[in-house]
């Protein structure tokens, strides 16, 4: 039987002076950079020259190239679109990674298709919220949560699930369960 994890099962200290590098300032990514931010993490974005690189800014982030997020991180969310994902993986933020990082995706594609290699010696989870953005950001600012699906693919340094766990809570995700 699958287990739901609410608030109490989670705890922010794993996430303690790791940076969470957001890939992706869109949809998703707006409202979990926010609400990490407001959980006390400390938080990077990259996103490409757009729109949603412009909102960020006015958000009051300082928006990196990828591949200095990627160097400056321990934990990456990937929030792109799939078909994207495998290249910039390969192009920015394969050769960044050190052992005992984590790599995050909302999709579970890129993880069920192989699209993407990762070394064994990298953390590798699925943290895929039900809700789009909008709905995340505005239920944790009413002090609530939207659920969410996740999953551990690799554990190499054996937190994986607490790592995910405790961002899965600073998202808010844990207030509705995950």
């Amino acid at each position: 039987m699958d287990k739901i994890y609410y608030d109490k099962d989670a705890d922010l200290k794993y996430l303690k002076d790791c940076a969470v590098g957001i890939i992706g300032y869109g949809i998703q990514g707006r409202a979990q950079a926010l609400n990490l931010r407001d959980s006390g993490i400390e938080v990077l974005v990259a996103n490409r020259a757009d729109a949603y690189k412009d909102q960020a800014v006015k958000d009051d982030f300082k928006v990196y190239e990828i591949s200095e997020l990627a160097k400056r991180s321990d934990i990456i969310l990937f929030l792109i679109p799939d078909q994207a994902q495998s290249e910039v993986y390969e192009k920015f933020v394969k050769k960044s990674l050190n052992a005992g990082n984590m790599l995050i995706f909302a999709h579970g594609y890129s993880l069920c298709y192989e699209t993407i290699r990762i070394s064994s010696d990298i953390d590798v989870a699925m943290l895929a919220p039900r809700m789009p953005g909008h709905q995340i950001r505005d239920s944790f600012l009413g002090g609530g949560g939207v659920p969410a699906f996740i999953d551990v693919v690799q554990n190499n340094s054996g937190l994986a699930l607490e790592k995910l766990l405790a961002l899965s809570k600073a998202v808010g995700f844990t207030k509705a369960g995950v």
